[in-house]
């Protein structure tokens, strides 16, 4: 089976069992409910621990009450990081990695096959902002090759969280954003 298929299908499948969980739940309206006997008791969702009319202790059914809560969040939570990894394989580029992130820079770049050439690597992410050092990603050196032994192209960085690619221009070095197809 392919990885993105199984991936889709297991998101749906939490999906799925989170609407179960969902409608699951129904059965605690803290109305009346029977406990067997003759007497009816009332459940309080906000009590911790007591005792009803017979004398049984309900702080196990409260704790479970309380639980559920934490569980909807939970699962609230798996449902996000689930499609957090469905967007991600739908772009299919995971720009925090240098080989996917060359491999899209590669493709924004166009021209012929192999017109277009990466020397000079370095996998360590690298600022490319001065002015923010929160602005990280991976710097690459592209030549074309289309011109002899390869004219430099320019030095671009891919951002690792965007996917944004930026080239340095200028004898000032300044980061612009590249649009491909300049």
């Amino acid at each position: 089976m392919c990885k993105k298929p199984a991936k889709k299908l297991l998101l749906m499948l939490c999906l799925v069992a989170t609407a179960l969980f969902y409608t699951g739940c129904g059965n605690n309206d803290d109305n009346m409910t029977n406990d067997g006997g003759n007497t009816a008791t009332a459940q309080s969702e906000g009590a911790t621990q007591g005792t009803d009319e017979t004398g049984t202790d309900t702080s196990a059914q409260d704790d479970a009450n309380n639980n559920i809560g934490d569980d909807i969040g939970n699962a609230a939570e798996d449902v996000a990081d689930g499609v957090g990894d469905a967007v991600e394989d739908m772009t299919g580029v995971d720009y925090g990695d240098y080989n996917s992130a060359n491999d899209y820079l590669m493709g924004q770049l166009g021209g012929t096959e192999g017109q277009y050439e990466i020397r000079n690597e370095d996998k360590e992410l690298k600022n490319y902002d001065t002015s923010d050092t929160s602005k990280m990603g991976y710097r690459y050196e592209v030549y074309d090759t289309s011109k002899g032994d390869g004219e430099q192209y320019g030095i671009f960085y891919v951002d690792k969280e965007t996917g944004k690619i930026y080239r340095e221009s200028g004898k000032d070095k300044k980061i612009e954003e590249y649009k491909a197809n300049e």
